[in-house]
């Protein structure tokens, strides 16, 4: 009971922002201020919350300090991992688990067999527009989000049947939204089948896929294990808990705003450069 009301006021605390004083969060848990007095003592004495003056309080520096050795990813792939063992084991196909990542899929779980393994590793990224995965995460991208990856075009056809026309892509796009999974046939490498479903949560809605994948398979195969895969899904979406996905999205966004920050430093940079050199040495 202790325990539960202390987390309890440390989650109202921060999430409060300092907004509001210790005795409106009291008041709000229906508790003593002396009692909230009497927890907020011991979480400041751990540093998790800090005085700030006028009886309000915010998140403290060990707080903060503890935060920075969870890596969301990380946590997603440890519970994720047995899920997509046993998925790869019942289809006797190949697994993954992948989140959208600078307009790429970063495949962050591959599990199968040697005998049914494919080209792809963990860690690596891949053109999102040609696989299951990414299909299911492009469209789940807000509606500007998702323009703005169509309009920005350069799709490489891999395979003969890689859909490489904006056009054709949305519409695409439009039917793995609506129908809850997308199929990869032979669009990604020649041969290669895949079938992938989200990850979603009520807050952050889709943040992740998970597929299976092999070769010389055809779509009513492959579908047959659509609801082992949505199963799968449901499952690893409940033991992650209500925060998962907020957080996954968050460290994504965080990571594509850095690297579009690198980026237009990078340019300004050159830009610079060019404006300094003599002009008789400048590229033309």
């Amino acid at each position: 009971m202790g325990l539960d009301l202390a987390l309890e006021l440390l989650e109202r605390i921060v999430l409060s922002e300092a907004r509001y004083r210790l005795s409106d969060i009291a008041s709000e848990l229906n508790i003593p201020i002396s009692t909230a007095y009497r927890l907020v003592a011991s979480l400041e004495k751990r540093g998790l919350v800090i005085g700030i003056g006028a009886g309000r309080y915010a998140g403290g520096f060990a707080l903060a300090k503890w935060a920075m050795f969870v890596r969301p990813t990380d946590t997603l792939s440890a519970i994720a991992r047995p899920h997509l063992r046993r998925l790869a084991r019942t289809t006797k196909a190949t697994a993954h688990l992948g989140i959208f990542e600078a307009d790429m899929v970063t495949y962050l779980i591959k599990e199968g067999s040697t005998r049914t393994a494919i080209f792809t590793r963990e860690a690596m990224q891949l053109e999102a527009y040609c696989s299951g995965v990414g299909k299911v995460l492009i469209a789940a991208l807000p509606a500007t989000d998702r323009e703005e990856y169509l309009s920005s075009g350069g799709f490489v056809p891999l395979t003969a049947r890689t859909i490489t026309d904006p056009g054709k892509l949305r519409r695409h796009l439009a039917q793995v939204l609506a129908q809850g999974y997308a199929l990869d046939m032979h669009e990604a490498a020649d041969n290669l089948c895949c079938l992938a479903v989200p990850l979603r949560d009520a807050t952050a809605g889709t943040f992740a896929a998970i597929s299976i994948a092999c070769y010389g398979a055809d779509p009513n195969e492959l579908l047959e294990h659509l609801p082992l895969l949505r199963e799968t899904s449901n499952a690893l979406t409940a033991r992650l808990g209500k925060d998962a996905g907020y957080l996954i999205e968050k460290a994504r966004l965080s990571s594509d705003e850095r690297r579009r920050q690198a980026t237009r430093t990078a340019a300004a940079r050159a830009t610079d450069l060019e404006t300094e050199l003599p002009r008789e040495v400048r590229v033309p």
